[in-house]
């Protein structure tokens, strides 16, 4: 188990700096007046990268069916404090992350955007 964490970590880490790269390539080359904002802001930059990657693979990881010890743990202790009158609550959140929630709502939000940007 540990070695593989230290093994995701370590894709986290490839795939963040390959996106960074990347953006750093594209700022120079197409978009020079960009350098200093982007020089200011690497740190910034870096954090959005990370968390991005970082949801990534926590999505992978949920669609795979793959939980941690720590998920399992966390579960358990959110379970054990949590009272049974708000069971439905975490259900409709849990609802509201599934893909049979987000799809029809991504796509009404796509719809609704599309129909405001041609009345314009």
């Amino acid at each position: 188990m540990t070695i593989e964490a230290i093994f995701d970590l370590g894709k986290l880490i490839v795939i963040v700096a390959g996106l960074y790269a990347a953006f750093a390539l594209y700022v120079v080359h197409r978009r020079p007046g960009w350098t200093l904002a982007f020089e200011r802001r690497r740190l910034a930059l870096l954090w959005a990268l990370l968390v991005m990657a970082a949801g990534v693979k926590v999505t992978e990881d949920v669609l795979g069916g793959e939980s941690g010890p720590v998920d399992r743990a966390v579960l358990i202790f959110v379970r054990d404090i949590v009272p049974d009158a708000l069971h439905p609550v975490f259900a409709v959140i849990t609802l509201s992350g599934s893909a049979a929630m987000l799809v029809p709502l991504t796509l009404l939000a796509i719809s609704l955007g599309d129909e405001f940007n041609r009345g314009r």
